[in-house]
């Protein structure tokens, strides 16, 4: 079963829509994916309807913001119920503090002479945000090459046009997606800004929250760090999962990959993916 359990879409800031982004995972040759846009399940009613239509496994999932000690943590969250009001609420408090950070962001490329539109910045709504929307509207204003460099040298954290916003804590986001019956998985663990020991750490404490799992295969990873955080998953007895991150194509970020492209990668994907689907499924982890 070749699945990518880590794909997002222009519900989010994929470049795709969830029909487009289905139908290139079946030319790709995957038997399913897991759409997980950030803080929004706005595209899965579209994505499973493809998905069903193309008789491709469809995993509802998102990808939840959230922070510690000022780093901001992404946990992924597997088996959604995409009509449950009480994630409905929940994320709506959050992307509420998105749409206004956007409004800061302007304001500050303004002072530094980069001027935008809401025009420029080609979103679905306005709603669900997010900095890439506004890093790819820099690119075709010329005011960057590319979007790391509009991130790099403008809005990432303490870069001159870089506004926050309040987001829950790791352990109040791990709480929440398993009292909607979720299954929650750590986020490219090799992209969160604290020192590793200090992860290593609170990754035990947030397994005693209900953290399920690990993605340990992840194409911002090297191959070490692969392996680094599939034996730590393994040690602490947590689940292992994979993805490439997808947004676009060609990819505009290293950190982002192609539909599946993290499998060829991902040492005992069959096994890892049957554990996964099985946890997905019954609603739990124990």
């Amino acid at each position: 079963m070749k699945i990518d359990f880590h794909v997002h879409t222009n519900a989010s800031d994929g470049l795709f829509s969830p029909a487009e982004t289905v139908l290139r995972a079946k030319a790709r040759g995957l038997d399913g994916l897991a759409i997980t846009d950030h803080d929004t399940v706005s595209g899965l009613f579209e994505a499973e309807r493809s998905a069903k239509q193309l008789d491709m496994v469809f995993i509802p999932g998102l990808e939840l913001s959230c922070s510690e000690s000022e780093s901001t943590v992404h946990i992924l969250a597997f088996g959604v119920d995409t009509n449950n009001k009480k994630l409905a609420a929940f994320l709506e408090k959050y992307r509420e503090g998105k749409k206004n950070r956007l409004y800061d962001i302007l304001s500050n490329l303004n002072k530094l002479n980069m001027p935008l539109t809401f025009k420029d910045i080609e979103i679905p709504s306005l709603d669900n945000v997010n900095r890439v929307h506004v890093a790819r509207a820099m690119v075709k204003k010329g005011y960057v090459e590319a979007p790391d460099e509009a991130f790099s040298k403008y809005l990432a954290k303490g870069k001159p046009a870089y506004v926050g916003y309040i987001k829950p804590t790791v352990s109040e986001g791990i709480e929440f997606i398993n009292s909607i019956n979720a299954l929650p998985v750590l986020a490219h663990p090799g992209l969160i800004k604290l020192p590793k020991e200090k992860l290593l750490e609170l990754i035990s404490t947030w397994k005693h929250k209900g953290l399920a799992g690990i993605e340990a295969f992840h194409p911002a990873h090297s191959l070490s760090e692969n392996e680094f955080w599939n034996i730590i998953a393994k040690k602490n007895n947590m689940l292992v999962s994979g993805g490439s991150d997808f947004h676009d194509f060609p990819n505009t970020s290293k950190k982002h990959s192609d539909l599946g492209h993290m499998l060829n990668l991902w040492v005992n994907s069959k096994q890892d993916t049957d554990t996964l689907l099985q946890f997905i499924n019954e609603g739990a982890f124990a």
